[in-house]
């Protein structure tokens, strides 16, 4: 293999072969300072043309895992930020040719005024990948006590050959908690 051929640069990821995933932990500040950026001839690269709704120029997307070669295909973990608040941990599905063929979120995590939440996930054997997603809403704030609206969803998906994502099971749940 010569230069030409290498599509990622490893050296640019924090992490490696990662089974499971989350962003609790990696907030606005602590990916400015511990993760790499993407550059403009980055994102046209990895993403191609797929994020076309944001203005690239923000610049909002970072290496996180790099997976490696499965099955003939390059997998990658990018993180996709919005307004510094959320951020989608995508996985990203290469051919052999370097063609991007999926994106995937398989984990999240964000907040902003009265609503906040966090997704993650991992995978069982390599044709599994079970997310979960928590949410909450302020619905009353007084003095006295907050009352919060707590959704959660877990979701399993069926994983292909060629890593395609197909839901197969999902559970949702719904409750309210006080905090005084």
């Amino acid at each position: 293999m010569n230069k030409t051929d290498i599509f990622f640069n490893t050296d640019s990821f924090k992490f490696h072969e990662l089974r499971e995933f989350s962003l609790k932990s990696w907030d606005y500040g602590e990916r400015e300072k511990g993760l790499k950026k993407l550059s403009i001839d980055d994102l046209k690269k990895y993403f191609q043309g797929m994020e076309t709704e944001k203005n690239p120029l923000e610049n909002n997307y970072y290496f996180f895992s790099y997976q490696g070669f499965k099955g003939g295909y390059e997998l990658a973990t990018l993180i996709d930020e919005h307004e510094q608040c959320f951020a989608d941990l995508c996985l990203m599905v290469y051919d052999k040719k370097h063609k991007l063929l999926s994106k995937n979120v398989i984990a999240g995590t964000g907040g902003d005024g009265n609503y906040r939440y966090n997704s993650w996930g991992h995978f069982i054997g390599d044709s599994i990948y079970n997310l979960t997603y928590v949410g909450e809403d302020v619905v009353t704030e007084t003095d006295e006590y907050t009352e919060y609206e707590i959704d959660s969803v877990v979701i399993k998906y069926s994983v292909g050959a060629d890593y395609s994502f197909k839901e197969v099971d999902k559970k949702e749940f719904k409750r309210k908690r006080i905090e005084k």
